[in-house]
């Protein structure tokens, strides 16, 4: 009886526990899910909507010292030189700056219609390729220096427009994160 008793006793503890993980994970995500980001519209005005909100396709306007709420690529930036300096630290723990590129000085690609061909989402965070044909079939590859996994956190420049390519569970920092064990 008394080991059944000290049985019982540790699985009740074990529950407990796993119950208030789960609750403070659950308000860990609440906060990042109601994290704000400016929406890009058509119209030429933005709009501020909540990180579980942002789907793939959208045009985010990121400004200096924000995350990336999604995987994304620079469709413009507001520096003179057209890259933005990138803090990948959330991912891989390096704190040098990257620089990340436009797609395209060109023309403008918020305003254009085109069609978007990428890879399907892997935890690889070297690994990702793509294209942007345009209704003229005029192509542009997309490639690594493009590419802003979420997490990362815009910094020196004032702001870029991103195109937002995976979200949530297709992010990579999500499929690079490791699973309850259970």
């Amino acid at each position: 009886v008394m080991g059944f008793l000290g049985l019982l006793f540790m699985l009740l503890i074990s529950m407990v526990k796993a119950g208030v993980e789960d609750y403070y994970r659950h308000k860990a995500d609440e906060a990042v899910n109601s994290k704000k980001i400016k929406l890009w519209q058509p119209s030429g005005i933005y709009e501020e909507i909540k990180w579980i909100d942002v789907q793939p396709g959208d045009v985010l306007i990121v400004e200096d010292d924000s995350e990336f709420p999604a995987d994304c690529v620079i469709l413009d930036t507001s520096s003179v030189d057209k890259r933005c300096r990138i803090l990948t630290a959330a991912l891989d723990g390096e704190t040098d700056l990257k620089y990340k590129y436009n797609i395209t000085n060109d023309i403008d690609l918020k305003t254009s219609n085109f069609i978007l061909e990428m890879s399907v989402p892997t935890p690889s965070l070297s690994a990702f390729s793509g294209s942007i044909k345009l209704e003229d079939s005029s192509r542009y590859n997309l490639t690594l220096e493009n590419f802003v996994p979420r997490g990362c956190v815009l910094k020196k420049t004032k702001k870029v427009s991103a195109l937002v390519i995976y979200t949530g569970e297709d992010t990579k920092i999500i499929l690079n994160s490791a699973k309850p064990h259970y």
